[in-house]
């Protein structure tokens, strides 16, 4: 569900309390929980109590407090929601390169992430952060690949790749760290992405993203929507195809059937049963890699009665194939994730 259009440098939850804080460098906004998509709200800018503006890579919030981390020293600040007025705190001598900040309410505490130079590549560097106690700052884990942030809840790290969309796991008490445990439905090349764990907050049935194709890994296109299906609007209900090849030949199709994840040529095919084809579109051309983006309001299609199927309490499962123009090589078929969505009347 999208809460903010404008995107997040960092999140923070306040579950007991049904909100959500967003930050967008050192713009604050709120979204309550169940309220209406892209409705957060802005609070204001965070200023330094010394002056000047607060840019936030890292915020959580815990114990009725909200912090912030910043890249730079001192690194992690306290903001007050009475004036958006952001202090040092105490314990950010001891650390400058947090970037990332979460709690976790199963166990009061606090963690930090950053990413750190391992070998000939990157690393994510993992730590208990004791905010509401002696302030103390625990390493805890290193793990793999390129942690643009983690979130923990429940005793699990949740750690966010810079790109690719992955979302990989540590389990804390255990010490088993697995990197495909999850898939993130954003485009592939997000730069920050903010993350908190939400345990009360309730998704919307539909629509949602439910598999993720692999392959190819240059332009990987993926899917978001804004709307919601209707029998009746007649349209409003967008399907997003993002980060495509220019002068690309993109085939939509759909099933009633039900949903898939099998490997197919050089991806996942996510529709199972038979396949219902949309016309072609061609992405425009002259464009840079992975810019080019077009939107079908699948409104539109279920009122154009093309399709006896598409009725009120009909679930849809969709996806599209990509086929990017003779000057890639190799010229592979991409997929995009796929999107399971149930028409309203």
């Amino acid at each position: 569900m999208l809460l903010c259009d404008s995107g997040s440098s960092a999140i923070a939850v306040d579950d007991a309390g049904g909100r959500v804080f967003i930050a967008q460098g050192a713009t604050l906004k709120r979204w309550n929980y169940g309220g209406a998509a892209n409705s957060a709200v802005t609070l204001g800018t965070v200023l330094r109590a010394g002056g000047g503006v607060l840019e936030i890579s890292g915020l959580a919030f815990g114990g009725g407090r909200l912090f912030a981390s910043v890249a730079a020293v001192p690194s992690i600040y306290e903001i007050s929601l009475a004036t958006l007025v952001a202090t040092p705190f105490a314990v950010s001598a001891q650390h400058p390169g947090v970037e990332g900040l979460s709690f976790d309410a199963s166990s009061g505490m606090f963690y930090a992430s950053e990413k750190v130079s391992a070998g000939s590549g990157y690393a994510g560097n993992v730590y208990s952060l004791d905010l509401l106690g002696t302030g103390a700052l625990t390493f805890l884990a290193q793990l793999p690949g390129i942690v643009d942030t983690a979130c923990v809840g429940n005793g699990v790290v949740y750690a966010m790749a810079e790109v690719g969309g992955a979302i990989s796991t540590y389990d804390l008490a255990t010490g088993v760290f697995d990197a495909d445990a999850l898939i993130a439905p954003w485009p592939y090349g997000v730069f920050a992405a903010g993350s908190e764990y939400a345990p009360s907050l309730v998704p919307p049935a539909s629509p949602r993203i439910y598999c993720h194709a692999t392959g190819p890994v240059q332009c990987a296109a993926v899917l978001t929507t804004t709307g919601a299906p209707s029998a009746s609007a007649g349209s409003g209900f967008l399907i997003h195809h993002q980060r495509l090849f220019p002068a690309a030949l993109v085939h939509p199709h759909f099933s009633l059937t039900g949903r898939a994840q099998l490997p197919f040529q050089s991806g996942l095919r996510c529709v199972t049963g038979q396949a219902f084809r949309l016309a072609p579109v061609l992405t425009n051309a002259g464009q840079p890699y992975c810019t080019q983006s077009l939107a079908l309001d699948f409104n539109a299609v279920i009122a154009s009665g093309a399709n006896p199927g598409l009725v009120v309490g009909q679930t849809v499962w969709y996806q599209a194939t990509v086929l990017p123009p003779a000057t890639v090589v190799p010229r592979k078929l991409g997929f995009t994730s796929g999107v399971e969505f149930t028409i309203a009347p």
